[in-house]
């Protein structure tokens, strides 16, 4: 039986600042054996920025969509957003909740929609990153926001780090907020970012959902697709 699991991000730190906005939830999967390539889809979109390319992965890149073939990313659109501004609603009383969001704190808010084509189950949590560049220096972010909700707004959801994620079954198409705290003195500030990319490490895939985040891969088996999608915004 698999369980809901937190992964690390080892990305490094290049020129100018940088430090990942990852979102802290979970994502579960299965084990496909694949050999890291790099396309010439990705060399077109990365460029010289192959520090987003997660070490030991096979890559796949898109400018709007992005796709492994299990699960597919679509992103619509970005911006950024102070607290006090936003029709908030926070599920959770850990860190992550109301008394952690000064009024003055900045967020980028990304619009994407999920899909899982693959024909099996999985949930989708942890494993993104968002890389926010103000001219040539990666500007420095924290953490991302989960388990909220935005009620007068459509999409009007987070992904969930609850339950080992938000459970996609086949065919399920869902539209929803990427939500990443950006460490900025204030939101003039944000004039010049730009969200340059968007990533997701496809970890687990498949398996018979049992409920709460965990899956059964006795009867249906589980996959490891450790592929990373790269979104260049």
């Amino acid at each position: 039986m698999r369980r809901p699991f937190l992964r690390q991000h080892g990305k490094a730190t290049l020129a100018g600042v940088l430090i990942l906005v990852v979102v802290a939830t979970v994502v579960l999967a299965v084990y496909y054996p694949r050999t890291p390539s790099f396309s010439p889809p990705c060399d077109e979109i990365i460029g010289h920025d192959a520090v987003v390319a997660e070490p030991g992965y096979s890559y796949v890149c898109g400018g709007d969509v992005a796709s492994d073939g299990l699960i597919t990313i679509t992103y619509h659109d970005y911006h950024f957003a102070v607290a006090k501004d936003l029709d908030l609603e926070f599920h959770s009383t850990n860190d992550t909740g109301p008394n952690a969001v000064d009024a003055n704190e900045v967020f980028l808010l990304v619009n994407i929609t999920l899909t899982n084509v693959g024909g099996g189950n999985t949930s989708v949590g942890a494993g993104w990153s968002a890389w926010v560049a103000d001219g040539n220096s990666w500007i420095s972010t924290t953490n991302t926001f989960v388990n909220a909700s935005f009620p007068n707004t459509v999409p009007n959801q987070v992904i969930p780090d609850v339950n080992g994620g938000l459970y996609l079954p086949p065919g399920a198409k869902v539209d929803l907020w990427l939500f990443f705290g950006v460490e900025t003195p204030d939101i003039n500030h944000t004039s010049g970012f730009q969200l340059r990319y968007l990533t997701f490490d496809d970890q687990s895939y498949g398996g018979t959902y049992l409920g709460g985040g965990a899956y059964d891969c006795q009867h249906v088996a589980c996959t490891d697709p450790k592929t990373e999608m790269i979104i260049g915004t």
